[in-house]
């Protein structure tokens, strides 16, 4: 996933959503 967009613009709900995606990502591995 790319955070840079997010972390350019400052884009709380998208870092937020991108975080959660990021999470449940990786439970989905384990």
């Amino acid at each position: 996933m790319l955070l840079l967009p997010c972390v350019m613009y400052f884009d709380v709900s998208c870092m937020t959503k991108r975080s959660l995606g990021y999470f449940a990502y990786r439970q989905d591995l384990d």
